[in-house]
Formats: C-alpha cells, sequence, structure tokens
C-alpha cells in the first residue's frame, strides 16, 4: 500500500515548511501542518514548537463543538499539572478537534466521539475520491515495555515511538513520562489506499505542539447512567468464572478499568470491555437473545482471529447528531484452538454474560 513519499520518515529529518494559525481570544487554530521529508536537511521538531509559541498562553484544544462537556484549562493553572492525568476524565476529543483543522488537508473531516471505548475519540476522513474512508484515532492506553518502532524521538516532554506501515494501519505512541500514553493511529476503513503515516503524522505534531506548550488536556465529565462510569473487573466474581472453567488468579484491567481479563494467556480466558457502537442488528452481529433485563447478541468466532465466542450486551442506548449508538458489554469467552470446538464456547459465554448482566445498575 503506498503511504505517500517519506511519509514514514521521521519528523527528526524532516522540514516542516508551513504553519499559519489565527488567535481568537484564547483559541489558536491551526489552518495547516505539513511536514515534507528531506533525508539530507536536518530540522528538528523544534521548528514547530517554536513557530507555534509565539502565540504563548493560548490554548489550543478548540473550538469545542456545541454542547460538549469539556472544560478548557487555562495555562496560568497549569503548573505541576499532569499532561494526561486521571485517564476517567481525560478529554481526548480535545485532541481530535485540535487536529481537525490540519487534517482537512486530506479530505473531508468529521470528529466522532462516540464510538469505541471511553479511552479514545476518532477523526473520521473521507478522501476526494469519495470511496476511500480513513479513521485517525486518539487513543489512551497503559505504558507498558518501550514499542517497537522505526524511530524514537524526543522533545520536550514528549517521546515518541514512529511505528511504520502494518496491515491497513500506522500508529505513533507517545509518551509523557506519566502512567499512561497516547496512540495515535490512522486506520483504512474503506478503500485501496491511502497517505496512512502521513496522516498519522500530521495528528501527532499538533499532539507534539499542544504538550510542548505545557497545555494539559482539558477535563470531561462523565455520563450518569452510563457504562463510562463503571468497573469492568467488579462484573464478574470468580466463583461463575471457576464454575465456567476459567483459571483463578488476579483479574487485570485495561485503562480506566474500562475493560478487564480473567484467566491464562493461551487457556480459557474471559475478556469484558465497553464499547460505543451503532444499534446491533441480526444477522451482522449474530444471533439475538434476551439476557435479564437487556437485549444482546451472540456470536460464534465474533472476536477477530482465535477460538472464541462473543456476546454483546446492549446497556444504553443515546442520540447524537448521527443517530442512535449503543454502549455495549462486549464479553468474549476464548479457549485453547486445538481443544474445543467455536460452537462449545456459546452456551458457557451466554451464562457469563448473564452474571455481568445481573451486576449492571438497573
Amino acid at each position: 500500500m503506498d503511504t505517500g513519499m517519506g511519509s514514514d520518515e521521521p519528523p527528526g529529518e524532516g522540514t516542516f515548511n508551513r504553519f499559519r494559525g489565527t488567535v481568537r481570544g484564547q483559541i489558536i487554530q491551526a489552518r495547516d501542518v505539513f511536514i515534507v521529508s528531506r533525508p539530507h536537511r536536518r530540522t528538528t521538531l523544534a521548528v514547530l514548537i517554536l513557530a507555534a509559541l509565539v502565540a504563548t498562553a493560548v490554548i489550543v484544544y478548540g473550538p469545542r463543538s456545541p454542547g460538549s462537556t469539556a472544560t478548557a484549562t487555562s495555562p496560568s493553572t497549569t503548573a505541576g499539572t499532569p499532561l494526561i492525568g486521571d485517564p476517567h476524565s481525560a478529554d481526548l476529543c480535545s485532541l481530535a478537534r485540535a487536529a481537525k483543522q490540519p487534517m482537512e488537508k486530506f479530505g473531508k473531516v468529521e470528529l466522532d466521539p462516540n464510538y469505541g471505548n471511553f479511552n479514545g475519540c476518532d477523526l473520521i476522513i473521507q478522501l476526494p475520491d469519495q470511496s476511500t474512508e480513513v479513521y485517525v484515532e486518539f487513543q489512551l492506553q497503559k505504558a507498558g515495555p518501550p514499542p517497537a518502532a522505526l524511530w524514537n524521538t524526543s522533545t520536550g516532554p514528549v517521546s515518541v515511538a514512529w511505528q511504520g506501515l502494518s496491515n491497513g494501519e500506522c500508529h505513533r505512541i507517545l509518551s509523557v513520562h506519566e502512567p499512561n500514553i497516547i496512540d495515535v493511529g490512522a486506520r483504512l476503513v474503506k478503500g485501496q489506499q491511502a497517505d496512512l503515516c502521513g496522516m498519522a503524522t500530521v495528528a501527532t505534531n499538533i499532539v507534539i505542539f499542544l504538550f510542548n506548550g505545557a497545555l494539559p488536556l482539558p477535563r470531561r465529565k462523565l455520563v450518569p447512567n452510563s457504562l463510562d462510569t463503571l468497573d469492568a473487573c467488579a462484573l464478574l466474581d470468580e466463583a461463575t468464572l471457576t464454575s465456567e472453567g476459567v483459571g483463578g488468579g488476579a483479574p487485570v484491567p485495561g485503562i480506566g478499568n474500562w475493560s478487564c481479563r480473567w484467566g491464562p494467556a493461551g487457556g480459557r480466558s474471559v475478556d469484558l470491555r465497553f464499547d460505543q457502537s451503532r444499534p446491533l442488528a441480526a444477522p451482522r452481529d449474530g444471533t439475538p437473545v434476551r439476557l435479564g433485563q437487556h437485549n444482546a447478541f451472540v456470536r460464534a468466532g465474533g472476536d477477530g482471529d482465535g477460538n472464541n465466542c462473543l456476546v454483546q450486551v446492549g446497556y444504553r442506548i443515546f442520540t447524537w447528531s448521527h443517530g442512535d449508538r449503543w454502549e455495549l458489554v462486549r464479553v468474549v469467552l476464548s479457549g485453547p484452538v486445538s481443544q474445543v470446538s467455536v460452537a462449545s464456547l456459546c452456551e458457557p459465554a451466554k451464562r457469563i454474560a448473564e452474571a455481568v448482566e445481573r451486576n449492571l445498575p438497573r
């Protein structure tokens, strides 16, 4: 897949040749950020940062979308404040909003705050050919061992692992030396080719620019009665898991406790994750069933590759500008591939999902 000339070049090997902005009150809107890779010239990210910080003490996380619950943070109050902070209140959509206009150089851009788990926010880019669509995703993840990368750079408080194109995706992993990191990725959803690494680079430059200005993520308010406020690990108990053959041991929580895993790698295990999705429907999403007070869908092998059964439990329906969305609990029961059939996993997966449903708030 063609990702555009020089898209995988690290910014330390490139020249930032355009940056224009207009200041409106406390908001600077980046109109165009463009990188042209020139390996024979060495110009670091400091060029962009220096140009951007001419407009000091401004907030670059806007403008906020109508009805947003995010709270802008004044630079005068950020001394000693973590740049990412508590993942539950971190407003990842502030990054997407700041990147929206620069990303318009690639095509029509739309922000989608209600897709996937609660640890991220997406920009949907429709290329001029009208048949190619890319998701640029800003996601919080727990920090772990250094990821594999083509290059690693550090600018101010921000370290970036610049990964190459792989399986129709391109990622940049940003660390600010806190317990959590930000994964900026571009993913091809429809079409044959797109400059994925170029898109990921432009979005990453915006995050670097903001964090080098000592501007922490604005905070957002949690939605009452949402899965957003729950602890995924509290929805299952050891007795239920043991009765279905899932090994013991402490649960492993994901970022924000919005996901949880039980069981050994390679053995029978359960993965539980909160999700936001378009309304589910049969047969696309599996067989509809009723679990307690909630509708659910069961699909053998529904969680990508591997030996598993997926049960999605609908929890809450909400409406936004593009229609209805569902909040879901995804329960995946996996088993050793050589020892059990996919179909045989669905009955125990349903029983596990029923136990989860009983623990959901009414």
